[in-house]
């Protein structure tokens, strides 16, 4: 699958080359060859680079220097090491790539084209990335060029004419991005240098002129297409590999089974939420229940031990009873759709909690009638956060009740009309304003806020 990869590869087929390499790769484990494990992580390596996938490349070249290690193929190594630092460079990880080149550089040179096209890309590195060091820059380009005479691409010169200008060689500098913008000035990255090199010289106008042009080559749809473009190697190297599996096991039959096989998990899963549901409504009704016969129990105690608080015991059972049915009504509204007749069992509790929703989501009054609820419940805390931060909105006390409430972010999202992800970030914008403020009851409110 290796070499299938690499003669595709030649061969402009880079698609079904990453699928030939993918399966290479399943198959790794089977084989104790370091040097083809090696080789295979390594080219997925420069693969993935050349996708803009840089962290997955620099995971794979780690991995290629890893087993390239348990071999004795010193240069390889030696290579694999300069690659490293390259991918750290693109990943923007400065200090790693400083300290993978000084390595690199210190060893004994093992292929000069190799160790001068690693110069060049350092000294890319050295302006490209904080903190600049032209001078450097500018010593690594001539050592390349010219004690290993090297020959630089385009965007090796324009990095040279960038350090030139860093350094103050602005004549120099000048003069050299005449000659680069003859043969390209039109590319993504001649377009970033040619910027970068206006913006140190404040030509600004000119500047922005060459960040528009490079704004406009990487028109979002390229981008998008990049990114996606592993997906898709990755789909089609899926697709191939089902395909192959189905030709050895017979495609019909692994069909009918797979549907078999979904139907079985669909009904299996719909009993066990039917089940767990079923069970929660009982557990909360034994709790309820439960709950009932100890406030009925210390009712009875206390009106035993003194007739005198009679009407205020009568009271306070009114308003458990009050609670108590409150309690029960949700539960009441879901059971009753369950079990009445004509309709699925699922369409009907569907259907209810709709119009649950419906209620709370247009309710336009002011106060809202969950901000209420919680006042009632909770010994008017709403009207203290009301009182206590006059400055917020409406939106802003409807969904601190909801969190009063006990409800969660992805229920509140769709009754606010907002993301779950806007949910938490305006409740942590919230609990930040109130913890800095200097209200009496902040501690309060931010515990029940959850």
């Amino acid at each position: 699958y290796y070499y299938l990869g690499r003669i595709q590869e030649n061969g402009k087929k880079k698609t079904d080359a990453m699928s030939s390499y993918t399966l290479a790769l399943d198959l790794i484990n089977t084989t104790d060859d370091y040097h083809y494990k090696s080789l295979i992580n390594s080219t997925l390596s420069v693969l993935y680079a050349n996708e803009y996938s840089s962290e997955t490349a620099l995971k794979h070249a780690k991995t290629a220097y890893e087993y390239s290690k348990l071999t004795a193929d010193t240069t390889w190594s030696w290579r694999l090491l300069g690659w490293i630092a390259e991918c750290h460079g693109t990943n923007r990880e400065r200090r790693e790539a400083d300290s993978l080149y000084k390595v690199f550089f210190s060893l004994p040179i093992r292929d000069s084209a190799f160790y001068a096209r690693r110069l060049f890309n350092y000294a890319k590195l050295l302006v490209g990335r904080p903190p600049f060091d032209a001078k450097k820059s500018i010593e690594l380009f001539d050592r390349a060029k010219q004690d290993f005479k090297s020959v630089p691409s385009i965007y090796d010169y324009y990095t040279y004419a960038y350090a030139l200008e860093l350094s103050g060689r602005t004549r120099e500098s000048e003069n050299l991005t005449v000659s680069l913008r003859r043969i390209d000035s039109n590319s993504i990255a001649a377009n970033g240098w040619l910027y970068y090199i206006n913006k140190h010289r404040k030509n600004y106008k000119e500047a922005l002129s060459y960040i528009e042009k490079s704004i406009v080559a990487q028109d979002s749809v390229i981008i998008s297409n990049l990114q996606q473009s592993l997906q898709n190697v990755q789909k089609d190297y899926f697709e191939r590999k089902s395909l192959h599996l189905e030709v050895q096991k017979k495609a019909v039959l692994l069909k009918y089974y797979v549907v078999i096989l979904m139907l079985i998990l669909i009904t299996v899963g719909t009993i066990v939420i039917v089940h767990s549901l079923r069970g929660r409504w009982k557990n909360r009704l034994e709790q309820i229940n439960l709950l009932k016969e100890e406030v009925d129990n210390q009712l009875n105690s206390y009106k035993e031990e003194n007739d005198v608080k009679d009407a205020k015991l009568l009271n306070l059972r009114q308003k458990y009873l009050s609670i108590y049915k409150n309690q029960y009504q949700l539960i009441s509204h879901l059971c009753a759709a369950y079990l009445s007749p004509g309709y699925h069992p699922q369409d009907r509790i569907f259907n209810e909690v709709k119009g649950l929703l419906k209620e709370i989501s247009e309710d336009n009054e002011i106060p809202s009638r969950a901000e209420k609820e919680v006042n009632r419940g909770l010994d008017n805390i709403m009207d203290t956060v009301r009182e206590e931060f006059p400055s917020f909105k409406e939106k802003d006390y409807r969904l601190i009740a909801f969190f009063m409430m006990g409800f969660e972010a992805k229920a509140i999202a769709p009754l606010l009309d907002y993301s779950v992800k806007t949910v938490y970030c305006k409740k942590d914008r919230l609990k930040k304003r109130i913890n800095k403020s200097n209200a009496p009851h902040k501690d309060n409110i931010l515990e029940l806020i959850g």
